[in-house]
């Protein structure tokens, strides 16, 4: 299966303590809704693999991972900053005017006048919303809000914005 089949839910931080615990970053919302889906996949040099054997705990308002046959920190190293993904087929449809990050990526983004900024690179959330990461002949962050996307049209793979691009 291609990597378009794959949406990453995740990505594995920085060693925690020395028993070879790794910080988790979990990309859902609820970040704990990482711990809903049974078949997990890592990337590695060759794309998404199933999941060796692995632990999730909660350590407070976070979520640690653990590889059984990597019981100390040195060891568990390897898998820092590796993604997580899920099969996209796993994933509930989103509610209408809702989208996946994933599926906004690679997206062309235009303004009302027709004007093309680029395509999105990657979304990010900045806390008081998320945020397009457009690259094109200037690179640009554009806002995912209301007033600012018009549309959404994922068959075109087309968003059309309401923005200055000299901004």
């Amino acid at each position: 299966m291609g990597a378009e089949k794959y949406c990453v839910i995740a990505k594995i931080g920085a060693p925690y303590g020395v028993k070879g615990e790794l910080k988790l970053h979990s990309f859902t919302d609820p970040y704990e809704k990482l711990l809903d889906y049974p078949t997990l996949f890592l990337q590695d040099r060759v794309g998404f693999v199933p999941m060796p054997v692995h632990e999730i705990r909660m350590q407070g308002n976070s979520l640690l991972i653990s590889f059984p046959q990597y019981p100390d920190r040195d060891l568990a190293r390897r898998f820092v900053n590796q993604e997580i993904a899920i099969l996209k087929t796993d994933l509930p449809t989103p509610d209408a005017g809702e989208y996946y990050w994933a599926d906004l990526e690679g997206l062309q983004v235009i303004t009302r006048e027709g004007r093309v900024l680029g395509v999105v690179d990657q979304v990010f959330n900045a806390g008081a919303s998320d945020i397009l990461d457009v690259k094109g002949d200037v690179p640009t962050l554009v806002p995912f809000i209301p007033p600012v996307i018009l549309n959404v049209d994922l068959t075109a793979r087309v968003i059309t914005v309401d923005w200055d691009p000299d901004f």
